[in-house]
């Protein structure tokens, strides 16, 4: 994307937010180019109905914060209402709640610039997960997460139920699940599922497994035996190895994110996180990868 002072290169997947008060052009070669646009006058009566204060002049925003980005509050929102929101049917009063919606995550997640000394309710998020991320292991109050963040208890809640789709305490659940599951695939405590567990503040083992397994679709000690098992270089457990061998056998036929999690027996979004956590790159760009070596050719044929 080109403005007047600067160009910038967008990843795939990643939503970049460009003020209608800016001109600017794009240029897209083997993407599909996704654009939601919302107007001024309907950001100013929706930031109104938040009691969000917005400049006089042109509305300009910044990027996402990436302790925000990361947990793609937009990205998820977007997944959820895109066929609602791409159905000419749907007018009046819904059509007003959808753009509401996805008005609001704007508003709550890209910082409006020039609002005086007023901190961006992005921040205040920001400060939130910051927070909770540093203090996980003590298992902070909404009290003290709110304090921190510079909210009321009311509007922190509120703030995390429209952006993030979870409470704060539903937050900070999940991530002490995702830090088990961490420790878990990195196998520093071979010998006791509960021992990770109790460092993260779980002391009920039954109520603790439900939720893991409600979280991952597998068993903390499933979990554990696939970390001790990987393969020599030490980087995949048995599910992604799978999913790997799922995406070579298919270079060249299709193959989807969601085919791909099926292979591998995970949810999607589990998919995606784990072969983050343990190949850094996305399934996605994996095959990509993949098949840019195929047309180089240094990539040999799969045989059957």
């Amino acid at each position: 994307m080109h403005f007047a002072d600067r160009s910038r290169v967008i990843e795939p997947g990643t939503p970049y937010i460009a003020s209608a008060s800016e001109a600017y052009r794009f240029a897209s070669e083997g993407t599909v180019y996704n654009g939601v646009h919302i107007s001024d006058a309907f950001l100013r009566r929706t930031a109104a109905e938040l009691g969000y204060r917005m400049p006089s002049g042109p509305v300009l925003f910044d990027q996402q914060d990436e302790r925000i980005a990361r947990y793609g509050p937009l990205r998820r929102l977007l997944r959820e209402v895109s066929p609602t929101l791409m159905d000419d049917r749907v007018r009046g009063a819904m059509r007003t709640a959808l753009n509401r919606r996805l008005a609001t995550v704007v508003l709550d997640t890209f910082p409006v610039r020039d609002r005086g000394d007023d901190v961006p309710t992005a921040s205040r998020i920001r400060d939130a997960i910051a927070f909770i991320e540093e203090h996980a292991r003590d298992r902070p109050s909404v009290p003290a997460i709110a304090a921190a963040a510079g909210l009321s208890e009311r509007g922190l809640q509120q703030v995390f139920a429209r952006t993030l789709g979870v409470t704060p305490n539903g937050f900070l659940r999940d991530h002490r699940l995702d830090e088990v599951r961490r420790e878990l695939l990195r196998g520093e405590s071979p010998n006791s599922v509960l021992e990770v567990a109790r460092t993260w503040r779980f002391t009920n083992p039954s109520r603790f497994a439900v939720a893991y397994r409600a979280r991952f679709g597998e068993d903390p000690s499933a979990t554990l035996r696939a970390s001790t098992s990987q393969r020599p270089d030490g980087r995949s457990s048995w599910r992604i190895r799978r999913a790997v061998d799922y995406i070579e056998a298919h270079l060249d036929g299709a193959c989807s994110v969601a085919d791909i999690a099926a292979a591998a027996g995970l949810r999607p979004r589990r998919l995606q996180q784990l072969f983050r956590e343990e190949r850094g790159t996305t399934p996605s760009a994996f095959l990509r990868e993949l098949r840019d070596r195929r047309r180089r050719g240094g990539w040999p044929e799969r045989r059957s």
